[in-house]
């Protein structure tokens, strides 16, 4: 090192190369790419607005699963003669919900289930029918209150918990199920299930 040193006290710099020193180290730093981070900034606000177009244009309620793992999701419809040409059975529109909905949606899963979802006043009310005879409400919350009601030669069961949220029933064909958000008294579910055809 003090070989090193002795070497070093002997070189003088002037200031003509002191200026190119420093003039060839600031054009040696690199410079920032701004286009770059402007183009993938861009890019985080496209993804970002593609994403919120996404969640709030999809009309199809997501607090209800299927049970069924299809390659292309849910297509909704906005008439109930589409959806009917998309399913190997007919459904109809239940005539008090219809009428009360502000926002009615038509939704199918695949060709064996559909649903048509009804904005109302009190919140959505969910309508599903299905070939077969099992419970294809997607409702899987645990109740206080499970309740078998004979209507029509079925048994409809009601889960609730002071009133009733959900309502499965099949006519051995065909299942169907009503999902509420805002719960219900029985009478009420009953009158909706016997406008059912």
């Amino acid at each position: 090192m003090t070989k090193y040193n002795e070497v070093m006290e002997k070189i003088e710099v002037s200031e003509e190369m002191r200026r190119r020193i420093l003039k060839n180290l600031s054009s040696a730093r690199p410079k920032a790419n701004y286009g770059m981070y402007a183009a993938a900034a861009c890019f985080i606000v496209v993804l970002l607005c593609a994403v919120s177009v996404l969640k709030y244009t999809s009309k199809t309620p997501d607090i209800y699963d299927t049970g069924e793992v299809t390659g292309c999701g849910p297509m909704e419809y906005l008439t109930l003669e589409e959806l009917n040409k998309n399913i190997d059975f007919e459904m109809n529109d239940i005539p008090s919900l219809s009428a009360a909905s502000s926002q009615t949606s038509y939704i199918v899963y695949d060709d064996n289930l559909a649903e048509i979802a009804y904005l109302t006043d009190e919140g959505y009310v969910y309508y599903r029918k299905s070939i077969g005879t099992e419970d294809n409400s997607g409702d899987y919350n645990d109740y206080a209150i499970t309740e078998s009601v004979e209507m029509n030669g079925m048994s409809v069961t009601l889960k609730g918990n002071e009133l009733y949220n959900c309502a499965v029933w099949n006519d051995g064909k065909f299942s169907y199920s009503l999902n509420f958000e805002a719960p219900q008294e029985k009478d009420n579910i009953l009158k909706i299930i016997s406008e059912i055809k």
